[in-house]
Order: C-alpha cells, then structure tokens, then sequence
C-alpha cells in the first residue's frame, strides 16, 4: 500500500511530460504510458512521456497524470505487471485528491502537500 508520501517523491522523482493527443489516438484509455503500452501491444513512438486525451480537464488532468506516472514508475523500477501497478497508481490518484477536496478548486501542487 501506498502512502501519500511515497506518492509524493515518486512525483518529485520521475517527472514525466505530457503529451495531450486526439481520443482516437488512446484506444479507448484517458492516458497511457509507455510501460502500460508495451504490456498491451500498442505502438508507442514517444519516450519516457505521457499521453492524454486532450478533452480531459481540471482534475481529471491531473489524476491521469498521477496515475500514469506511478503506474509508470512501479512497472519500470519494480517490475511489477500491468494489473498491480494499475491498482497503485489508482490508490495514488485517491490518496494525493482526497474526496474532501474535491469540492473546493485547487491548483494541482495544493492537492499534493
């Protein structure tokens, strides 16, 4: 299990940019990273990045950035599968956007700390 802190570093580490694309572009996902892409088979021509759909906003923007970016991060240094890594980086996403929030808007960075 993740803590919030670890979620934090893994942020602060493994920086990561985004790349906002067409929805067709995702095969049917919000975002994709490079490790997760391998897994299932799709062409990935863009590095260590991530890629989003480019209709997503405000908050949905930046918890498909989280995700992707642990997820990410668990496959590439731990090794962990797809389906493991995918139930971190959602873990991740609740623990940096509590649902108490959610109600106020907030920049990004005031989610985290």
């Amino acid at each position: 299990m993740l803590t919030k802190e670890q979620v934090k570093w893994i942020l602060e580490h493994n920086k990561m940019k985004v790349i906002y694309v067409p929805s067709h572009k995702m095969y049917g996902y919000v975002g994709m990273n490079q490790q997760a892409a391998r897994v299932m088979h799709f062409p990935w021509h863009y590095g260590h990045k991530i890629l989003e759909d480019k209709n997503l906003q405000g908050l949905q923007r930046d918890k498909t950035k989280v995700h992707e970016t642990v997820e990410e991060y668990e496959m590439r240094v731990y090794k962990e599968p797809y389906w493991p890594a995918h139930h971190k980086a959602t873990q991740a996403e609740h623990l940096v956007h509590d649902k108490t929030l959610r109600a106020k808007p907030c920049k990004f960075k005031e989610y985290i700390y």
